[in-house]
């Protein structure tokens, strides 16, 4: 598939949907990412613009502290989030999806695209059962890759669907303030087998910073609290209700990370970036950027079956391969990555 732009690729995301799920339902989201990794925000986000292109209102969201079954609307669509969590590498999001599936069997459920990556083989047990048991499960993923391992493991409904961040389509992306920015990961995603995202930077001679933790100064890290703080009023008075405010909040959350996104990966005329998302965001801002590949392969597999054509980004193999890119790119000028916007692992 030739895919030369983001708003090309919106449409097909647009498209599918539409053939895949019901027009005017109303939705349930639940696993809300209470926390400040902006990709999973873009993807919150994502979701909230799919439901209007089917005219879906989302009545409720629960996140892990809030989630109970009687919360959940007798009507709604039960909306899994799409993202990089599917097969066991983050233990709360594989337990939730189960509860979920064992709490609703026959119910139709929907896990939004998915990168799949078993833990191990007792994980992908555990989602087969879950799975088969439930009987009425639409499962998406976001890459080649994984609708091949899904296929052959899980006993439903499989489709192939762009990244739920797409469906921001073009952004505006702010005034360049350095040549070069660098954003990498510190935790068990990151690049390389014993080394850290953080190490392999360093070695290269390179700083730079990531987005999972936010600076008191930013308007994101006064959402994150105010989320945390009606998450844990709501788990510890379980009548209360969820209501509009509770799903304010965690919106205010998601955009206020989306805002600290495109203020660090807009922040150089060149990008290095070690995440999916800071991948995908940087191609919906349209700012030229090396995408180095993650310790599990996600972003190549995305990279692979929808973004290659976009003309914005360049795969590395690892963090050596992408500074010798940057090298070639930029010559002998000053190739630093300067780092910006909030720093911390994740």
């Amino acid at each position: 598939m030739n895919i030369t732009d983001v708003e090309q690729l919106r449409q097909i995301l647009r498209a599918r949907l539409t053939e895949l799920l019901p027009s005017g339902q109303p939705w349930t989201m639940l696993d809300f990412p209470n926390h400040c990794n902006c990709g999973d925000s873009a993807i919150w986000l994502g979701q909230y613009q799919a439901a209007e292109w089917l005219d879906s209102e989302v009545v409720t969201v629960l996140d892990r502290v809030t989630h109970r079954q009687d919360r959940i609307a007798a009507d709604s669509l039960i909306v899994l989030p799409g993202g990089g969590a599917f097969g066991g590498l983050y233990e709360s999001h594989h337990a939730l999806r189960l509860r979920v599936l064992a709490e609703n069997r026959r119910r139709h459920v929907v896990q939004l695209p998915q990168s799949v990556e078993f833990k191990s083989a007792e994980h992908r047990l555990e989602l087969q059962r879950a799975i088969a048991a439930h009987g009425n499960y639409l499962l998406m993923v976001r890459d080649e890759r994984s609708y091949e391992r899904a296929r052959a493991a899980f006993d439903c409904d499989v489709q192939l669907v762009p990244d739920m961040a797409f469906a921001l389509g073009p952004l505006e992306r702010p005034r360049p303030r350095v040549r070069l920015a660098g954003q990498y990961r510190a935790d068990g995603e990151s690049p390389g087998a014993g080394d850290s995202g953080a190490t392999a930077v360093g070695i290269a001679g390179l700083t730079g910073s990531d987005w999972l933790v936010s600076d008191p100064s930013q308007a994101r890290h006064r959402a994150y609290q105010k989320v945390i703080l009606r998450g844990r009023v709501l788990r510890k008075f379980s009548m209360l209700p969820t209501g509009n405010s509770w799903q304010r909040a965690t919106r205010r959350l998601a955009e206020d990370n989306m805002t600290a996104a495109v203020e660090l990966l807009g922040a150089g005329e060149l990008l290095v970036t070690d995440r999916l998302h800071g991948h995908v965001i940087a191609s919906l801002l349209g700012v030229e950027h090396i995408a180095v590949n993650d310790r599990y392969g996600k972003v190549e597999a995305l990279w692979s079956t929808w973004t290659s054509g976009l003309g914005w980004g360049t795969l590395a193999r690892d963090w050596a391969h992408a500074q010798e890119l940057v090298d070639a790119r930029l010559g002998d000028s000053d190739t630093t990555v300067t780092g910006s916007g909030p720093t911390g692992s994740g």
